[in-house]
């Protein structure tokens, strides 16, 4: 996979610049209240996580402990956990999961089970809020898989252990070319 080798991080920081999730933080902010825990997995550079903290208490998590090392060297004091997404393998109990362009790496059966196991991980009434590429394919890209989603695809896959709050297009790199969705724990 590509995110395991340090070379490929740095290379991957690089091309990040200039994109953040400010606007899905923002519409997060719709559904949770200020202060509320939120833990981000797959948080990369970290450019959302520090978004995500100024209004909620975050955890901060990745898959490649490279990026955890990069993130602490500048950012010490935050809560940090190398976390499988799909196995969710921490003992974290939050109100929000949040990713941004993460589980797009995952089939569709790995996301129903990564959602599966997300809501175990959630206080009654938590919520997660996810981006994808919007798209009807699947395609390997320097040996990384990437599986793109239609909204009404997502709603469903969703909808197995989740209540869909709000879903949305929004563009990234083209017009409409992401999808964001924010869903409620199903109690």
């Amino acid at each position: 996979m590509f995110y395991e080798k340090k070379e490929n991080i740095d290379k991957y920081i690089k091309l990040a610049q200039g994109y953040d999730g400010r606007a899905l933080v923002e519409i997060l902010r719709q559904f949770l209240p200020e202060a509320s825990s939120v833990l981000e997995l797959g948080m990369g550079p970290g450019k959302d996580l520090l978004i995500l903290n100024e209004f909620f208490d975050c955890v901060g998590s990745d898959r490649f402990p490279y990026f955890l090392e990069i993130f602490k060297e500048k950012h010490p004091n935050f809560k940090m956990e190398v976390i499988d997404a799909l196995e969710m393998n921490t003992t974290f109990v939050v109100d929000a999961i949040f990713s941004n362009k993460v589980m797009h790496h995952f089939s569709k059966e790995e996301l129903k089970t990564s959602l599966s196991n997300q809501a175990q991980h959630l206080t009654k009434n938590g919520i997660v809020a996810h981006s994808f590429w919007k798209g009807d394919k699947n395609e390997v890209i320097e040996k990384t898989f990437f599986q793109y989603y239609l909204e009404e695809e997502l709603v469903e896959i969703f909808s197995h252990a989740f209540e869909p709050q709000v879903h949305a297009l929004y563009s990234e790199m083209d017009r409409d070319d992401s999808i964001f969705i924010i869903a409620r724990k199903k109690n």
